[in-house]
């Protein structure tokens, strides 16, 4: 037992002399005290975990140096506390992607298969599931409205979940156009129904449509600001809303010819 409570279980057979000739192990570890790790969470995270319980099955294999593995990891109603500054913690918004991962129970499943040669140098088993769960955080909050499947309609407009992220304002305008309140107004349910979301707003500008003898910062930090208080205006408390550096130049520039002001899940 971990920690005097959560059952393991280990079993499986191995070629004592040539491990990496035959090993067939199973491990399984269930009702794991996940707040228990909050000295870890609060390193590398900046998040200390404040309740949960984990669950960890492993089946691995190998044969003729050849790992085959599968890993599933269950956890139950996962709860960050605040954030803390802390000089390790990881760029990664894993609090968001956590609460976005999270099906109606409170619960994430996530199964991480591993292959590789165990002869090859580069190969490391840890660094394989390590990587796996970087791009599943990286995925996940890459299009942050992936709260939602599909299209959306609202107002009587629709909209793909990858525009959710961007709000485009007119040449020279700080005014937020009707049809991104809209989109943004379609966001609110979704940050009601999933509390622990924060999001970044970073204001956009540039000379391209812009007129370049004003302050294209200024611009585009009072975009943000249109964008910040008509989320909070719909109810999301402003302490869950961060402001940006604002964006300047080409980048800002999106493809129907407005600044594009970008909304991050962190």
């Amino acid at each position: 037992r971990v920690w005097g409570r959560a059952p393991l279980t280990l079993g499986g057979t191995l070629a004592p002399v040539a491990p990496r000739e035959h090993l067939d192990l199973d491990f399984e570890l269930k009702a794991l005290d996940l707040a228990r790790l909050a000295p870890y969470t609060l390193r590398h995270v900046g998040r200390p975990i404040e309740s949960g319980l984990g669950a960890v099955n492993v089946g691995m294999n190998v044969a003729k140096h050849e790992l085959d593995s599968s890993t599933r990891v269950v956890l139950n109603r996962l709860e960050f506390g605040e954030r803390v500054e802390s000089p390790d913690a990881t760029t990664l918004p894993v609090a968001a992607a956590v609460s976005l991962l999270k099906d109606g129970d409170g619960r994430i499943q996530l199964d991480i298969p591993v292959q590789g040669d165990l002869d090859d140098p580069e190969f490391s088993y840890r660094g394989a599931v390590l990587d796996t769960l970087r791009n599943l955080i990286t995925k996940v909050v890459a299009t942050p409205f992936k709260l939602v499947d599909g299209m959306v309609s609202y107002g009587g407009k629709m909209f793909r979940p990858e525009e959710m992220g961007r709000i485009g304002f007119p040449p020279d305008e700080d005014e937020l156009p009707r049809e991104e309140a809209l989109k943004l107004d379609a966001l609110l349910d979704a940050f009601r129904a999933n509390p622990e979301l924060e999001l970044e707003v970073e204001g956009g500008a540039t000379a391209d449509i812009d007129r370049p003898d004003r302050s294209l910062p200024d611009l585009a930090r009072r975009r943000a600001e249109a964008v910040v208080a008509h989320l909070v205006a719909g109810g999301v408390s402003p302490e869950r809303i961060y402001q940006g550096d604002p964006r300047i130049g080409p980048d800002a520039l999106g493809e129907d010819g407005r600044a594009i002001t970008r909304l991050d899940v962190r």
